[in-house]
C-alpha cells in the first residue's frame, strides 16, 4: 500500500506513513468480490435427466401393473376353462348357472303348458362366461336344454353378487 500524501511504499501493519507520518486510513468495510458463472447447459442437462429420471419411474409403474393385471386376468380365465371343463364332463349337473335355469323350466308354467309334463331335462350346448362391468362380477350362462326329447329352451342366466336371474328363455320345436 501507498501513502496518499507522499506516495511512499507503507509497510503491512503500519498505522503511519514511515516518511511523512500521515496517518493511514484503514478500510474496514471491504469485501470480497465473488463471480459466480452458471453455465446454461448445465442447468439444462439437469433438467432433461431429472424428466427422463421421472419418466423411467412412470414407464416401469406402468408396466409393472399391466404385468400384474394380465397374470391376474390370466389365472382368471385358467379357472373359468377349469370349471368349464369340470361342468362338461359332469353334465353340468353341478353346475350353479344350470342348477337355477332347470329349476325355473321345471317351476315354469308357460313352459310346461308347451312341452307337457317334464320327464327330462338335458344339456346340449352351453355358453359359459364371466366378466367385469360397472356394477361389479358377473356370471352369464347360456344353456340349450332338450326337454323330452323334442322341444328345446335356450335360457340365458345371470348371476351377480351371488344371486341368480333369469335373463332371457326361448323355446323351439325340435326338428329331428
Amino acid at each position: 500500500m501507498k501513502c496518499e500524501k507522499c506516495g511512499k511504499e507503507i509497510p503491512n501493519g503500519s498505522k503511519f506513513c514511515v516518511e511523512c507520518g500521515t496517518p493511514v486510513k484503514v478500510q474496514t468495510n471491504l469485501q470480497p468480490k465473488v463471480t459466480v458463472t452458471v453455465d446454461p447447459d448445465d442447468t439444462d442437462k439437469k433438467r432433461r435427466s431429472k424428466k427422463k429420471t421421472i419418466l423411467l419411474i412412470v414407464i416401469i409403474t406402468a408396466s409393472v401393473l399391466a404385468l400384474g393385471m394380465v397374470v391376474w386376468i390370466g389365472a382368471s380365465c385358467v379357472n373359468c376353462a377349469k370349471s368349464f371343463m369340470s361342468d362338461f364332463q359332469n353334465g353340468f349337473e353341478e353346475n350353479e348357472g344350470f342348477q337355477f335355469a332347470k329349476a325355473f323350466i321345471e317351476s315354469n308354467e308357460e313352459i310346461q303348458a308347451v312341452t307337457g309334463k317334464i320327464e327330462s331335462i338335458k344339456v346340449e350346448g352351453a355358453n359359459l362366461y364371466s366378466g367385469f362391468d360397472a356394477a361389479g362380477s358377473f356370471k352369464r350362462d347360456t344353456f340349450s336344454v332338450r326337454i323330452n326329447d323334442d322341444r328345446l329352451v335356450t335360457i340365458i342366466v345371470l348371476e351377480r353378487n351371488g344371486e341368480w336371474s333369469v335373463e332371457d328363455w326361448r323355446i323351439e320345436i325340435a326338428h329331428s
